[in-house]
C-alpha cells in the first residue's frame, strides 16, 4: 500500500536489524495476526525506577520526512507514568543511538551521578528539547539531538 502524500509504503516489516516494505495491507494483516504484536520491540532498559523503551512501528507515522519515521523511544515509570519523552527515527541505527539517549537523560536526572542537588540540574538536548530536573520540557526546537548536561 503506497501512501499518496510521500509515494512509499506506509506498513513496514522488521527483518533482523533489515526494513522491509509490505507490498499490500492484506500482506501488512496477516503479518500482524501472526506476530500479535503491533510494535516490534527493539531495546528495553530499566534504570533508577524508569523504562526506556524503543520499539520499531511498522508505520511510517511522518509522510512527509524524506525518509519513513518507523521507531520511537519513550520513558516511563514502572507504573506506567509517562515521561514526557518521546522520540522517533528512521533506522535501525538511530534507534539504538535514541535509546542510548534516553538512558542518558533518565540517568542524569534521576541517578544524580556528579553529586549535584536534583533542583541544580538541568538536561538539554540541544537544538532539540531542554528539559527541567522533573521532565517537564521548557524548550523545543526539531533538530538531530545531542545531550549536555549542566549545573544551573
Amino acid at each position: 500500500m503506497i501512501n499518496p502524500l510521500s509515494n512509499r509504503p506506509i506498513f513496514y516489516r522488521l527483518d533482523g536489524t533489515e526494513i522491509v516494505p509490505f507490498s499490500d495491507f492484506l500482506e501488512y494483516l496477516n503479518y500482524m495476526k501472526e506476530i500479535g504484536e503491533v510494535n516490534t520491540p527493539v531495546k528495553k532498559s530499566e534504570i533508577a525506577g524508569f523504562v526506556v523503551s524503543t520499539v520499531f512501528l511498522g508505520q511510517d507515522t511522518n509522510p512527509f520526512h524524506p525518509v519513513p519515521v518507523l521507531f520511537e523511544t519513550m520513558i516511563y515509570k514502572k507504573d506506567g507514568h509517562f515521561l514526557n519523552f518521546m522520540r522517533r527515527c528512521c533506522t535501525y541505527k538511530e534507534s539504538l543511538e535514541q535509546h542510548k539517549e534516553g538512558c542518558l537523560f533518565v540517568t542524569a536526572i534521576y541517578s544524580n551521578p556528579d553529586g549535584l542537588k536534583k533542583s541544580n540540574l538541568k538536561v538539554t538536548v540541544a537544538g532539540h528539547i531542554e528539559y527541567n530536573k522533573t521532565g517537564a520540557m521548557i524548550n523545543r526546537l526539531i533538530k538531530k539531538p545531542k545531550f549536555y548536561f549542566n549545573a544551573i
